[in-house]
């Protein structure tokens, strides 16, 4: 597939063939650079040509709500200008790609900004040396796959150093809907509240019903949730905290990097985590518990 002069593929991620359609769909930026302008989509059919379809940031709705509205605005209408001059747009961010979904109408992305913030490191100019998935093997065309899940490649070397605590600081979660042939149907996103991260992890994950999003990320011991309407574009947002086993358990703090949340199945997600707990009734009044919530979509 042949890629436009002065643009290179950053990341992809494959479908996986629940239907008969299967795409890549990643970031694309300018050649030597590590942040991105924007995204791509890749239809495969081996029978005819498979041109690569390019989107920058400013023609997404919601891709820069995590800015101040001003400047997302500005960038979106830099976006038309360059378009119109056939120029490449100058808007660009760190951003990562995470899953790929398939649905009726076609494919979701689920993709966050994030921000590497330590200078410690002496890969910090890449960063995306390090990932949860990462291989001791070092490169493989494929080094990200389990059952179930999509494949993600990236063109870039994974080095074994100690992980810095203030390496990543997490913004923004997207996401973008893409039909079969790579049109945007859609695009929201869930502004976070910065999230320090270890390495390049993923933050937040949704559940769609009813044409319904819900995002959910957990900041310590608070779960924060948006539902956005697929209808009409409107959103809700709310906190909620995470259930002790006893009524009477009080949580006296919970480690900062250790815990998530995933999307388990259908409308149902999973938290997990690390707290210390304390209860006067317990002979271990304080103690560490490890716990694995589960949370429905109602």
């Amino acid at each position: 597939v042949p890629i436009e002069e002065g643009k290179t593929l950053q990341t992809g991620i494959t479908s996986t063939l629940h239907r008969e359609d299967l795409a890549v769909i990643g970031t694309w930026g300018e050649r030597n650079s590590k942040q991105s302008l924007g995204f791509y989509f890749l239809d495969i059919n081996p029978f005819q040509e498979q041109p690569i379809k390019y989107f920058d940031f400013g023609q997404l709705s919601h891709y820069l709500d995590y800015l101040p509205s001003k400047r997302a605005e500005r960038i979106k209408q830099n976006s038309q200008d360059d378009a119109k001059a056939g120029r490449i747009p100058n808007f660009m961010s760190y951003v990562m790609p995470f899953t790929v979904a398939e649905y009726s109408k076609g494919f979701i992305l689920l993709a966050e900004v994030y921000t590497p913030v330590s200078s410690t490191s002496p890969y910090y100019s890449n960063p995306y040396y390090y990932n949860p998935y990462y291989s001791p093997y070092g490169f493989y065309p494929y080094n990200f796959y389990y059952p179930g899940m999509s494949r993600m490649y990236r063109p870039y070397m994974y080095n074994s150093t100690a992980r810095n605590t203030n390496e990543i600081r997490t913004s923004s979660t997207s996401l973008i809907s893409f039909s079969s042939d790579g049109k945007v149907n859609w695009d929201h996103s869930f502004k976070l509240d910065e999230m320090k991260m270890p390495g390049l992890e993923q933050v937040s994950d949704y559940v769609m019903k009813n044409d319904q999003i819900y995002f959910l990320y957990k900041k310590e011991s608070d779960l924060k949730l948006k539902a956005i309407s697929l209808q009409d574009g409107q959103a809700l947002e709310n906190i909620i905290k995470v259930k002790v086993s006893d009524p009477l358990d009080e949580i006296r703090s919970e480690k900062e990097f250790e815990g998530g949340v995933r999307q388990w199945q259908s409308d149902t997600f999973y938290v997990w985590g690390y707290q210390t707990v304390r209860n006067t009734t317990k002979e271990d009044r304080v103690r560490d518990v490890f716990y694995i919530n589960k949370v429905v979509v109602k």
